[in-house]
């Protein structure tokens, strides 16, 4: 059982749950073709207009998760979320062990972050029942085969409603499987648990993953590697070598994290503004572990005067 705390994480700037992949296969196709569906006609419309009686009767040799899945792919394009979950009960009155349709429970259904870290979980436990020897040969999730897409949005839900709760142990672990399965980081999870890493003391392993991205020159890592410096060396050079470059990349986190500057207004869409808005959300994700790291922020502050004298 989960029990709620209070979160210092910004909810805005969690990292979303990506959507489904819009991938056809020949037997979907071949399926829709039967019942006088065209390629060019829209899915969410024939779904619509055809009775799910009719269309189980054409697919009755189709497993359950199979069909449940192309349900799902059409909840996936439907704007509404009263469709959305129609279609969503379809495919779980289908077949139960659809992840999907607990995913889209949890994210347009759950009334509280207990309810979607039950349904998130339940995703996983069914999603990860599916994965092929092929998906995860070499430890390594292929997770760009349509079968693993499921496990990957549901360990990013129910990752972030684990940090809702402040189960922060448990959510590292979400974060550090999909960085197994997904070497390359394709999600950008290294954002989300390089931070945690350093707010839990696990540095050495902080640095093991900042050393493993050494090329990504975002404001998210740059600063996270000052961070995690300062935390084990505290002030000296070997700190300052790693805060100047993040303060060259991006000045304005200075600004959020002393109070100086007010946060950018929502969609702006000004371009130039852009690195503003960067500096805000690695402050949103961030900026507690520095406040609460004796005298980081003067540390900051003070490099950063220096910095801008020379």
């Amino acid at each position: 059982m989960l029990f709620l705390e209070n979160s210092t994480m910004s909810k805005q700037h969690r990292p979303p749950v990506p959507n489904m992949a819009q991938i056809s296969s020949a037997k979907e196709r071949q399926i829709l073709s039967e019942h006088g569906f065209l390629p060019s006609d829209d899915a969410r419309e024939y779904y619509r207009a055809n009775s799910l009686g009719f269309l189980l009767a054409g697919v009755a040799n189709m497993p359950p998760i199979e069909l449940a899945h192309i349900v799902m792919k059409s909840a996936a394009k439907e704007p509404l979320r009263k469709k959305r979950l129609e279609l969503a009960q379809h495919a779980f009155n289908i077949s139960p062990d659809c992840p999907d349709a607990s995913i889209t429970f949890a994210q347009d259904e759950a009334e509280t972050v207990l309810e979607k870290n039950e349904l998130f979980g339940k995703a996983i436990e069914v999603s990860r029942g599916r994965l092929s020897e092929k998906t995860t040969q070499g430890a390594s999730l292929r997770f760009w085969l349509l079968e693993a897409y499921p496990y990957i949005r549901a360990l990013i839900g129910y990752a972030n409603t684990l940090e809702e709760v402040g189960q922060l142990d448990l959510a590292v672990e979400q974060w550090l499987e999909l960085l197994r399965f997904d070497p390359s980081d394709d999600q950008k999870v290294r954002y989300y648990v390089i931070p945690l890493l350093i707010d839990n003391e696990r540095l050495e392993e902080a640095e093991m993953l900042l050393g493993k991205f050494e090329e990504d020159f975002s404001v998210h890592i740059m600063y996270s590697r000052a961070l995690c410096a300062y935390k084990k060396f505290g002030d000296n050079d070997v700190a300052a070598d790693e805060l100047y470059p993040a303060l060259g990349q991006n000045p304005y986190v200075v600004g959020f994290l002393t109070d100086a500057r007010k946060p950018p207004k929502k969609n702006s869409g000004a371009v130039g503004d852009s690195e503003i808005q960067q500096a805000f959300k690695y402050f949103s994700r961030s900026g507690h572990i520095w406040k609460k790291t004796p005298r980081a922020i003067e540390w900051m502050k003070r490099l950063h005067e220096l910095d801008t004298k020379h």
